[in-house]
């Protein structure tokens, strides 16, 4: 099984997206509630913006998150996905925010839910991050983003891994 490419956005079928090596499927919701985009500085891969958290919920049972699971959050905002990971499925989380500040919130979520054993929250830099242990993989990114990422993904995802975007689509996704 190759790395499957899931894309939500809220208003259209998620699916999943073969990239050459994955499996396809679908979802079907409805987001009532779409998040509006921050003006970004231009370092920035996606959105200062979290995922609603009933997207997130969708995202992490469709994806079927389970407590073997390894989540990463690029990008992670507040920490919401890989906290509701850790809380609702018991499964471990990564996250990683370019903006300390949000990083900062995130560790104070991670606090506040008790699950310090099971996630990390870094200040830092996508790029800088192995992926390696990853098997599910959150992405909410803008399109410019998702491009930059998605050689990364390919190189250092495991067969198995799932990528879920919110929103914008992954190249791989988009083929």
């Amino acid at each position: 099984m190759g790395i499957q490419f899931l894309a939500v956005d809220g208003t259209d079928a998620g699916q999943w997206c073969p990239d050459g090596r994955g499996e396809g499927t679908h979802i079907t919701f409805e987001s009532k509630n779409e998040p509006k985009l921050d003006k970004l500085a231009a370092n920035y891969l996606g959105p200062v913006s979290a995922s609603p958290q009933v997207i997130v919920d969708a995202m992490l049972d469709f994806a079927q998150v389970s407590e073997s699971d390894m989540v990463y959050d690029v990008g992670c905002n507040d920490g919401r996905v890989v906290i509701t990971a850790a809380v609702r499925c018991g499964a471990r989380g990564f996250g990683v925010e370019l903006d300390k500040r949000q990083a900062d919130k995130a560790r104070e979520g991670v606090i506040k839910a008790n699950v310090q054993d099971k996630v990390e929250i870094v200040h830092g830099n996508a790029f800088d991050v192995n992926l390696q242990s990853a098997t599910v993989v959150f992405l909410y990114l803008l399109p410019k983003g998702n491009r930059k990422l998605t050689q990364k993904l390919l190189d250092e995802l495991r067969p198995g891994c799932r990528v879920v975007t919110y929103i914008f689509r992954t190249l791989a996704a988009s083929t």
